[in-house]
């Protein structure tokens, strides 16, 4: 498929007219998700922003990936998918119904929020080079099928992070 980035006007007219959708929604613990749940790299950088006053949209994201690739190491993780596991370092994983998130990174390009199951990216814990070598195929949704990313689409997802204050 092709990824379509609505435009201001798009995004109103769909508002404006009469329309009801079932999105999914997803839940972690005790908390509920409709866009994405963030695991790792992304969590923290979603931190930063939240902190931060001055930016907003794409620019506090890529100012706070800056400062989290600077000191962020890999989370130890045991992970199981519909389909799938994975048990090692992992840089991050997001869980998502929407295809873009953190103002333009399309870390679940294919995702939908309405086909019943979120969409997952777990990205293996990868040094700082390769995470910067990376970053330019998630912003232009070319990062499936590269060595240290797995994408699937899941009903479940369960993560142990032993080592992790929070996730």
């Amino acid at each position: 498929g092709e990824l379509v980035t609505p435009t201001g006007a798009a995004i109103i007219a769909t508002l404006a007219r009469p329309h009801r959708a079932a999105w999914d929604v997803g839940r972690a613990g005790k908390e509920f998700f409709i866009t994405s749940l963030g695991i790792g790299f992304d969590a923290y950088v979603a931190v930063r922003v939240n902190a931060q006053s001055r930016l907003r949209g794409f620019p506090a994201y890529a100012a706070a990936v800056a400062q989290t690739l600077a000191r962020m190491r890999p989370l130890r993780v045991v992970a199981r998918w519909e389909g799938g596991s994975f048990s090692g370092a992992c840089l991050l994983i997001e869980l998502g119904n929407c295809n873009s998130t953190g103002g333009g990174f399309w870390l679940v390009p294919w995702a939908r929020p309405d086909d019943g199951k979120p969409d997952l990216c777990l990205v293996r814990g990868i040094g700082l080079r390769a995470a910067l070598a990376r970053l330019p195929f998630v912003l232009l949704a070319q990062h499936e099928g590269l060595r240290d990313v797995t994408i699937a689409r899941t009903a479940f997802l369960h993560v142990q992070a032993p080592d992790a204050a929070e996730l």
